[in-house]
């Protein structure tokens, strides 16, 4: 990002788009879903100050979805003493990936709530 951070100081807009997008495409292999996030934060800045609609609308596009989760907290004896909530982001292409991933976390978020019934 500070490499791009010099382009814009420099004004060259179009190698500052170049390098977000080279940095996304390389975050985007490594499955790097923090770093990358922060990215796409930084290039939406940058588009909404330099950009033009377009240009905004592309870089929204890329923009994660926050969900929800939960995950089993184990004791030591590894037996489930409950459960932590938590955020994870899905990128659209995760969502295009996979069109039954919404009903398979639905599935999973019942099943999780019918082993806290269970246990209680």
């Amino acid at each position: 990002m500070s490499y791009a951070k010099a382009e814009v100081t420099a004004k060259d807009y179009s190698r500052a788009r170049t390098v977000f997008d080279r940095a996304h495409t390389v975050l985007m292999e490594g499955e790097k879903k923090a770093e990358r996030v922060t990215l796409l934060r930084a290039w939406k800045d940058f588009e909404n100050e330099f950009g033009s609609e377009e240009q905004k609308k592309e870089v929204e596009a890329k923009m994660p979805e926050v969900v929800a989760k939960k995950r089993p907290v184990f004791d030591d004896n590894g037996n489930v003493k409950g459960h932590e909530h938590y955020n994870d982001f899905v990128f659209p292409e995760e969502k295009t990936s996979n069109p039954q991933l919404k009903i398979m976390q639905m599935a999973q978020m019942w099943k999780m709530g019918a082993s806290e019934d269970a246990e209680e």
